[in-house]
């Protein structure tokens, strides 16, 4: 699995906090990154306090291509509230509570991580509203961790922080977390991975396993199979319990290699997999209501068909599109390959949370086809220049 990128956000006062989470992160899981090294490696020399910048298009571009974001909400100001006897709180910077709703809102509840001062006040969006809860939480009955969304699905993760806290251990649990959640969903993203992974998962692989349980599928051997005759697929497909649907992803190797990829998969399949590998069949099989294409080949005794997503296409074109937001910020060249695999790993999670875990590690389109273990599906990377032949198939989920 990749290590996941990681923005670190918080006030400038704050920073120093940043930075030594930041540092505790970096590792075998996580890149992290705190905002102000950000900044300067998007301006370089180009980046001054003494300069003006529109950081709102800025974050909401930058933002979507992380995996994760830490928000250090710090003891930076004081409140005063109207209505509650002039009492003084210890509060964020409005800034961060800013940035927390926006990761919030692009990465899903549970990629944003919450690191606050024990003596910050947090707001009631996040406190739960209410007298009797707030009388609860003055009254020290109820915590911080006790009350953020506490009656709702929708969780924060937080930690908190004082004077003497250690940040290495912070930052340890931070990254047992991230390690713990990386294979979350959550419908709640920037991006298109969520819809078009429910999209595949309907129009292909519950189509597929449809088409092929009825007796009246044709196959038309002549235009499709590369002119061979169909009779063997038919065959073949009549025993659904040796059939393996392997759903291609490209690797983040692949991807660094070929970031138009995703607009071009059937060529690179060809070129890369299915030319040089062995003769994949392109095939199609059709009923009533729609056609179904995809490659396959018999080996070992099984049918493996291949498919990679054209679906994820939608991913490219959606992240081409938040590149194309104007901003006050210089060409970075990871942006477009950072918001793919993470698009890409969106998409996967996304999937395999919809489908039906089967016992013999596969996974099935339908409760029917786990039950008879009939069509199961495998999610595998698909890595630049490995045989597959050479490389059995990684089952990576």
């Amino acid at each position: 699995m990749r290590r996941q990128n990681v923005i670190v956000f918080s006030s400038g006062k704050n920073k120093r906090v940043a930075h030594e989470i930041a540092r505790g992160l970096d590792g075998d899981v996580c890149s992290a990154v705190v905002w102000d090294e950000f900044f300067n490696k998007i301006y370089g020399e180009e980046y001054s306090l003494t300069k003006s910048y529109a950081l709102f298009p800025f974050l909401i571009k930058k933002i979507p291509s992380f995996d994760y974001a830490v928000i250090v909400a710090g003891d930076d100001d004081r409140m005063r509230k109207n209505g509650e006897d002039g009492r003084e709180y210890v509060t964020a910077r409005d800034n961060v509570i800013f940035e927390l709703g926006l990761c919030a809102m692009a990465l899903g509840d549970k990629r944003v991580i919450i690191v606050h001062h024990k003596d910050v006040r947090l707001i009631d969006d996040l406190r739960g509203y209410g007298e009797a809860a707030q009388r609860r939480i003055q009254s020290g009955e109820i915590g911080f961790e006790d009350t953020v969304l506490s009656s709702s699905n929708v969780q924060l993760k937080t930690f908190d922080y004082g004077e003497g806290s250690d940040f290495d251990e912070i930052a340890r649990r931070i990254g047992a977390y991230i390690r713990e959640t990386r294979d979350s969903y959550s419908p709640v993203v920037v991006g298109a991975a969520c819809s078009t992974a429910l999209g595949y998962r309907d129009n292909f692989l519950m189509a597929f396993s449809k088409a092929v349980k009825k007796t009246d599928f044709s196959i038309p051997g002549s235009a499709m199979c590369g002119g061979q005759d169909a009779p063997w697929l038919r065959d073949a497909l009549s025993h659904p319990e040796n059939v393996e649907i392997h759903v291609l992803l490209p690797s983040m190797d692949f991807v660094e290699k070929h970031p138009d990829v995703l607009s071009n998969t059937r060529a690179f399949l060809g070129e890369h997999l299915y030319g040089q590998h062995g003769t994949f069949a392109d095939c199609k099989i059709m009923d009533p209501a729609r056609t179904i294409g995809f490659c396959c080949k018999p080996m070992n005794g099984r049918l493996h068909v291949l498919d990679m997503p054209t679906t994820l296409l939608a991913s490219q074109k959606t992240a081409q599109k938040i590149l194309d937001i104007k901003a006050d910020d210089a060409i970075e060249k990871d942006h477009l390959t950072r918001l793919l695999a993470k698009e890409i790993d969106l998409f996967r999670n996304t999937l395999m949370q919809f489908l039906v875990k089967g016992n013999g590690g596969g996974y099935y389109a339908t409760t029917d086809d786990a039950e008879c273990g009939a069509n199961s599906i495998f999610v595998d990377e698909f890595t630049f220049g490995v045989p597959m032949e050479q490389e059995e198939m990684k089952h990576a989920i």
